[in-house]
């Protein structure tokens, strides 16, 4: 929680604070990418058509934002 302690994880005991601890069986279609993004502002609504993108999936007209250029995409 913004702090080094003895523990590396700690129970988040306070509402509406996220830790970003994820069990990936309990909490299907998370989303972990480690490539860079070379675009200079990418913006959160960004994320949904870039997936799209990168799985070959055209990105419907009523979606906001755009796909990112990813490094070392395939394709």
């Amino acid at each position: 929680m913004g702090k080094v302690t003895g523990s590396i994880f700690h129970d988040n005991v306070k509402a509406w604070s996220g830790d970003h601890c994820i069990d990936r069986s309990l909490v299907p279609g998370v989303l972990f990418c480690n490539r860079g993004i070379a675009d200079e502002r990418p913006r959160l609504m960004d994320i949904g058509p870039t997936v799209l993108d990168l799985f070959g999936v055209k990105v419907p007209a009523h979606m906001d934002g755009k796909p990112l250029t990813v490094a070392n995409a395939a394709g």
